[in-house]
């Protein structure tokens, strides 16, 4: 009986070390999300580095890691913490992080020259890092607001219509309006802009 006991406090030990390591990678990455965008340290690399190789991912070095240098190999392992904190901006802010298929994506610029920076998920996940032409047909966040953490003129705006939104919902659900039709006419509102 006292090696079933001891067993199960084993067990749950390392159930709870396991819990506490993913809580702890997980607040890690949160952080380094945060100063990866604080300043333009990364944003100076990526502008040489893409200059070199102007469409890469996470991934491109895998299995040859000495085709490029030390340090290139680190920032390249950076990039899906640079999209985290790139994409937590766009968020706050109410600025489009584009999908397509399996992946999501945003577009920023920096010493005029656009970027696609995103995530590509299906069996496994990678982050890559795309040069592309500043246009008219997609928002480029400008890096240096992302730096300076500005706060986009709409905000106020968009936080004052989504919060009298909030409100019609409340008063419809108080109403008795069942939560499946507020939900479908909704999505059928979005649906209409959207693909």
């Amino acid at each position: 009986m006292k090696n079933n006991y001891e067993a199960r406090d084993t067990l749950a030990k390392d159930v709870s070390n396991g819990i506490n390591d993913v809580i702890e990678g997980l607040i890690k990455s949160q952080e380094r999300a945060k100063t990866i965008v604080a300043d333009n340290i990364y944003m100076l690399w990526l502008e040489k580095f893409s200059g070199l190789y102007p469409i890469f991912s996470d991934d491109t070095w895998l299995y040859e890691p000495d085709a490029i240098s030390k340090e290139d190999s680190e920032n390249v392992a950076e990039l899906c913490s640079f999209f985290n904190g790139v994409s937590g901006y766009a968020e706050k802010n109410f600025l489009p992080i584009y999908s397509e298929d399996y992946s999501s994506y945003v577009c920023i610029k920096f010493n005029n020259i656009g970027y696609e920076i995103g995530l590509v998920s299906g069996q496994g996940t990678y982050a890559y890092c795309q040069r592309i032409g500043i246009s008219s047909d997609k928002v480029f966040i400008d890096f240096n607001d992302i730096v300076a953490d500005k706060k986009q003129p709409h905000v106020d705006g968009v936080d004052e219509t989504l919060s009298k939104i909030s409100k019609l919902i409340e008063q419809l659900l108080v109403s008795g309006v069942p939560v499946t039709a507020i939900y479908a006419r909704i999505n059928d509102t979005i649906d209409k802009y959207t693909d």
